[in-house]
Formats: structure tokens, C-alpha cells, sequence
């Protein structure tokens, strides 16, 4: 990564902090999908809640009801946040 990002190979410390980061971005990342699993659920039922008590007014039922294709939001993986982060710095942005 660092050779196509920054043209070059990683120092020792940025190694040591590239594994760091990577450990911490996949704790993370773990936490990340339980908490979206609940939320996802909980949105779920609100929209539930909405679309009953919208039944009795056929208008804004219509207003409520999405009939496109659901897409499903994915977080990048540990890996593609370290190469967002590398992409993202002053290294990368300026040419020296």
C-alpha cells in the first residue's frame, strides 16, 4: 500500500503504527455491527409504526412507501480504512 500510495516503503514506526491501527480499526469494526444490527431493527420497526397509523390517510401513505430497491450500507474493512487514511494524507495530497 505504502509503495503505490506514497511511492515508497514504510518505516519501522509507521509499520508498528499501520499493525496498531489495524487492530484498533477491527475492534471497531466488530463493535460497529452490533451496533448497527440494532439500530437497522429499530428503524425497522419505527417504519412499521409509520406505515400502520399512515393506512388510514391513503395520501400519505404514498408519501411513506419507498418502492425503490433497498441498499445495503457495508463500513470498508480495517484494510480499506488504512489505505482511505494513507490516500488522505499530506504525503499523498502534496507533491514535494
Amino acid at each position: 500500500m505504502y509503495r503505490v500510495v506514497l511511492q515508497r516503503l514504510p518505516t519501522q514506526f509507521e509499520r508498528a503504527r499501520a499493525v496498531k491501527f489495524l487492530l484498533a480499526e477491527k475492534k471497531h469494526l466488530a463493535e460497529s455491527k452490533t451496533d448497527s444490527a440494532r439500530l437497522t431493527e429499530s428503524a425497522q420497526k419505527m417504519a412499521e409504526r409509520k406505515l400502520k397509523s399512515a393506512t388510514a390517510n391513503k395520501n400519505e401513505r404514498a408519501a411513506i412507501v419507498n418502492e425503490g430497491e433497498l441498499v445495503e450500507r457495508v463500513a470498508f474493512s480495517s484494510w480499506e480504512t488504512l489505505v482511505q487514511a494513507l490516500l488522505f494524507s499530506n504525503e499523498a495530497a502534496y507533491i514535494n
